[in-house]
C-alpha cells in the first residue's frame, strides 16, 4: 500500500504573519482541526498522491526542498509526524500469505500496525468551550456572511464609525440612561425587552465574525453555542480565516465588535423614533458587552486579536513552557542545570518557546506575565469563597423560583416569564462552577497519575500533596465559619 493523505484534508496554505521561526503551513483535517506544519513536512504531505512509492516521494521532496531527503527519512517523518497527526493513512502490515511471497528488504509500510485515519481529538482545555451545539450550519452561516459582507466596505465602515461618535455623544448628554434604568427596575416587560435585545446583539456579534471572514475571501463554519467558564456562550468557527493575511484575520477578530456598533446605531434610531429610554439602557449594555470582548485574559475576541498580532495562534498552550523558561532564566548560574552547567545537565529547550521569533516571544511572555497571576488569583478566590458563592446562588435561585410560582398563581404572565428568566440566569453560574470544579478535579487527577507513574515514592508524594491541599482548603473554609 502506497502512502496517501488522509481523506478530507484541506490545504490552507502558508501561515502569513507568523510569529514562529521559519515558514509554517496550515492544513485542516476532516474533523475541522487545523495543523501547523514545517515547510519540509508540508512538501512531504503534498507529494503523497496515493500512487507514488516512498522512493518517488523522497525524490519529489528532494527536488522541491533542495534538501538531501532519503526514503528512510520519509518513512521516519511519516511514522513519527504525519501519521500521529492524522494527516496520513498508515499502511496495514502485509498478511502472512503476502509476506511469504514478498522479497526480503524493508517494506514500504508506515508503521508496525494500522493507525486511525484521524488522530483522536484532544481533551477540552480547562479554559476552552465545552458542551458545544450547532445553531447554524456552515451553509447557513456562509449565506449570512455573504449577505452582510458589504458592511465591511471601507465606505460603510467610515459611515458607521462617524455615526457611532455622534450616537455616543448623544447618549452621554442624554438623561435617558437614568430614567431607563428606573423603568427597567419596575417593569418586567422592559426587563424581558432588554434581555431579548442583548441576546440579539450577541447573535449579531457572531454574524459580524462570519461576514468579516467571508469579506476577506475565507469560508466561515458553524455558528454554535457552548459553556465557557461559568456561562453559556456563542461562537463562530472562522478557522478558515487562517488562510488570510494578518489584516484579514484581524478584521475577522474585530468583526463581532464592529457589528455590535452597528446594532447600537439601530437601537439609537429606534429610540429616537419611539422615545423609549429603555433602548438607551440597552445601548449602554451593548457597549459593555463589546468592551468585555476586547479583554485578552481569556478566549474572548481580545485574546484572538493579540494572538494574531503576535502571529501565535495558541497562546494558552504556550503558557506552561513560557513559565518554565522564565524560571530557567532565573535559575541560570545558580547550580546544576544553570548557564554554567555542562550542556548534558541542562534541560533541552522547548520548541514552543524557542521556536518563536524575538518579537512574538516578547508579546507572549508579557501576556503570560499578566494573565498567569490573574488566573491563579481568581482560581484561588473561587475555591476559597465557593461555599459562600454557592449558598448565595441557592438563596437567590430559590427566591426567583418562589417569585415565579407566585406570578403564575396570580396569572401575571409577563412577571412569571421575567422571574423564570431571572431564575435561569441566577442558577447558571452555580452549574458553571460545578462543571469547572469537575474539570479541575479531572485535570488534577490526571496530572497526579502522570507524576506518580511507576514510582512508589512519587505516588506517596502526590498523595501527601493532594491531602495537604485538601486540608488547607478545608481549614480555610472552617476559619471563615463556613
Amino acid at each position: 500500500m502506497r502512502p496517501r493523505r488522509a481523506p478530507g484534508l484541506e490545504d490552507l496554505g502558508e501561515f502569513t504573519g507568523s510569529g514562529l521561526r521559519g515558514r509554517r503551513f496550515l492544513v485542516r483535517r476532516a474533523d475541522g482541526a487545523v495543523v501547523q506544519l514545517t515547510e519540509l513536512l508540508y512538501l512531504l504531505l503534498a507529494a503523497l498522491d496515493g500512487e507514488a512509492s516512498v522512493e518517488a516521494v523522497a525524490a519529489a521532496v528532494r527536488a522541491s526542498s533542495g534538501r538531501p531527503v532519503s526514503p528512510d527519512n520519509v518513512r521516519y517523518l511519516l511514522s513519527t509526524r504525519l501519521v500521529p497527526l492524522g494527516l496520513v493513512v498508515a499502511a496495514a502490515p502485509p498478511s502472512a500469505a503476502t509476506a511469504a511471497t514478498t522479497p526480503a528488504g524493508p517494506a514500504p509500510t508506515l508503521g508496525p500496525k494500522p493507525a486511525p485515519t484521524l488522530a483522536p481529538k484532544p481533551a477540552t482545555p480547562l479554559l476552552g468551550l465545552a458542551a458545544t451545539r450547532t445553531l447554524l450550519t456552515p451553509r447557513a452561516t456562509k449565506g449570512v456572511g455573504r449577505a452582510l459582507a458589504p458592511l465591511f466596505h471601507p465606505v460603510a465602515v467610515t459611515v458607521v464609525l462617524v455615526a457611532l461618535v455622534g450616537v455616543d455623544a448623544w447618549v452621554i448628554r442624554s438623561s435617558g440612561v437614568t430614567s431607563g434604568f428606573r423603568g427597567l427596575l419596575t417593569s418586567p416587560s422592559l426587563i424581558l425587552l432588554a434581555l431579548g435585545l442583548t441576546l440579539a446583539s450577541m447573535v449579531f456579534h457572531e454574524f459580524g465574525h462570519a461576514a468579516a471572514c467571508r469579506y476577506g475571501g475565507a469560508r466561515p463554519g458553524v455558528i454554535g453555542c457552548g459553556v465557557y467558564l461559568l456561562w453559556p456562550a456563542l461562537y463562530t468557527d472562522v478557522t478558515d480565516s487562517y488562510r488570510l493575511g494578518r489584516a484579514g484575520r484581524l478584521r475577522t477578530d474585530l468583526g463581532g465588535v464592529y457589528f455590535n456598533m452597528i446594532f447600537v446605531l439601530a437601537l439609537a434610531a429606534a429610540s429616537a423614533m419611539t422615545g423609549s429610554h429603555a433602548l438607551v439602557v440597552v445601548i449602554v449594555l451593548v457597549h459593555l458587552e463589546a468592551a468585555e470582548q476586547l479583554i485578552p485574559v481569556v478566549r474572548f475576541d481580545g485574546y484572538f486579536i493579540l494572538s494574531d498580532l503576535a502571529g501565535v495562534p495558541d497562546l494558552f498552550n504556550r503558557m506552561g513552557p513560557v513559565l518554565r523558561a522564565s524560571w530557567a532564566r532565573v535559575r541560570d548560574g545558580l547550580g546544576p542545570g544553570g548557564r554554567h552547567a555542562p550542556p548534558s545537565a541542562r534541560r533541552p529547550p522547548d520548541p514552543r518557546v524557542d521556536g518563536l521569533t524575538p518579537r512574538a516571544r516578547a508579546i507572549v511572555t508579557g501576556w503570560v506575565a499578566v494573565v498567569a497571576p490573574l488566573l491563579a488569583a481568581n482560581l484561588v478566590m473561587l475555591l476559597v469563597f465557593a461555599p459562600d458563592i454557592l449558598a448565595t446562588i441557592a438563596d437567590a435561585s430559590w427566591a426567583q423560583w418562589d417569585a415565579t410560582r407566585q406570578a403564575v398563581s396570580a396569572g401575571a404572565v409577563t412577571a412569571a416569564v421575567a422571574s423564570g428568566v431571572s431564575f435561569v440566569l441566577v442558577a447558571l453560574p452555580g452549574a458553571g462552577i460545578a462543571v469547572m470544579f469537575a474539570r479541575l478535579g479531572q485535570r488534577a487527577t490526571g496530572a497526579a497519575r502522570a507524576f506518580a507513574r511507576d514510582s512508589w515514592a512519587r505516588t506517596a508524594l502526590a498523595a501527601v500533596l493532594i491531602a495537604g491541599a485538601g486540608a488547607a482548603l478545608a481549614g480555610c473554609w472552617l476559619w471563615r465559619g463556613v
